[in-house]
């Protein structure tokens, strides 16, 4: 009879594993191919006209638009301005390339922020593979795609953002951050993240970009289109709170709103006043947090960031599904937690919230709705709500790494 060693079933194993990720992987690849990349590639791009028509000609042009229709900084008129140079279909299909890579480049990075310093290949390899089916199967990331969003580079920006810190180099965490904010507003809430995590440079740097942007795209641009840009914002917000079901709104806003339009709620009831309170609360929640693990010296992880990358879309009074992209930071940090076993029941909870954004996509696609009330949509924040509830209580539980200098 044949003598088997241990290394021999250990490397049999090993064999086995990277076989079904290996598989796991392929499947997930051929999955974003069908529901992302073909239909963004064959699709007309309703967000990205609003980038690469604002690059040809940087004028918001607001008297002659009832609806507003370029809603980011102007310094990404300059940005986008190398995209002018095509046909809008190229341009779109080169947007929808860099996304991908974009996707890729999340992904690869992760592997390296989940990772310990002295991490072995293998271990990166099973990193990799936990990331690639996480992002490749995650409809709000195809729908981003599908309508030529930005929200790949705001959550590539956030997670370099992290990465730089974690490398010792906050100038440059605080020049991603940046980057982040200029595009969306929501993103500001990291610089209140890093003054409570007591990173004045990073926070710093942060402004000083923002400032530099700004006068960079001023000299550019001009000065009316910045002046043009303010009175645009504020003639959006004044409309997207009256058409609160404007371009799918799935905020809890929205579903407050449609609830006392159909005569669920009573009159005196405000969905704004609902609205934020409830993000007063959930922000709430995380800054305590925050603060306990600070008093602890405790070293931020990208499970704790990840929390604050899920409020995001949660706190704004309008949103759409392609906002969800970013609780994808949450659900990777995780990973961090994976090898605990006190906490795999909570991991369950943010399974189930991130196979619960598939099952809405999917439902919405064959039709399923149909038969279901309006209101089937929101489930997609319900999901991503109770993903952020589990990932404060596993950032209210997990013991972070104690600072270094904490301890001499």
């Amino acid at each position: 009879m044949e003598f088997i060693t241990s290394t021999d079933t250990n490397n049999s194993n090993q064999k086995k594993i990277r076989l079904t990720l290996t598989i796991l992987v392929l499947i997930s690849l051929a999955n974003y191919i069908l529901n992302a990349f073909l239909p963004a590639w064959q699709f007309r791009g309703v967000d990205f006209r609003a980038y690469y028509d604002f690059a040809c000609m940087p004028d918001p042009r607001i008297a002659d638009q009832p609806i507003p229709w370029f809603l980011y900084f102007p310094i990404w008129g300059v940005f986008f301005k190398p995209l002018s140079w095509f046909s809008y279909g190229i341009a779109k299909n080169i947007w929808v390339i860099l996304n991908t890579l974009m996707a890729g480049g999340f992904i690869w990075g992760g592997g390296y922020l989940l990772s310990e310093k002295n991490s072995s290949h293998l271990s990166r390899i099973y990193i990799w593979s936990f990331l690639a089916v996480l992002v490749l199967n995650y409809p709000p990331l195809w729908v981003t795609l599908k309508n030529g969003q930005i929200n790949l580079l705001i959550l590539i920006c956030l997670g370099a953002s992290f990465g730089a810190w974690k490398k010792g180099y906050p100038l440059w965490a605080g020049f991603f951050l940046a980057l982040a904010i200029s595009t969306r507003y929501t993103p500001g809430i990291f610089l209140l993240y890093w003054v409570i995590k007591k990173e004045y440079k990073l926070c710093l740097s942060t402004l000083g970009t923002l400032g530099g942007l700004l006068i960079l795209s001023i000299i550019v641009l001009g000065w009316k289109v910045h002046l043009d840009y303010w009175i645009l914002f504020k003639h959006y917000a004044a409309y997207t709170q009256i058409h609160y079901n404007l371009y799918g709104n799935i905020t809890l806003y929205s579903l407050l709103s449609n609830l006392k339009g159909d005569g669920y709620l009573p009159g005196f009831i405000s969905p704004m006043a609902g609205q934020v309170s409830f993000s007063i609360v959930l922000l709430g929640t995380a800054i305590m947090l925050s603060l306990r693990q600070t008093r602890m010296k405790a070293v931020p992880t990208l499970l704790e960031y990840g929390l604050w990358a899920t409020i995001l879309p949660l706190i704004s009074y309008f949103g759409e599904n392609h906002h969800y992209t970013f609780p994808l930071l949450g659900f990777m940090g995780g990973w961090e937690v994976l090898t605990h076993k006190e906490f795999r029941s909570a991991l369950g909870l943010l399974l189930i919230g991130w196979l619960g954004t598939g099952l809405v996509f999917h439902a919405q696609n064959m039709g399923i709705t149909r038969f279901c009330t309006q209101y089937f949509n929101y489930l997609d924040g319900l999901f991503i709500l109770g993903s952020c509830l589990v990932l404060c209580y596993l950032t209210y539980r997990f013991r972070s790494p104690i600072k270094e200098d904490s301890l001499s």
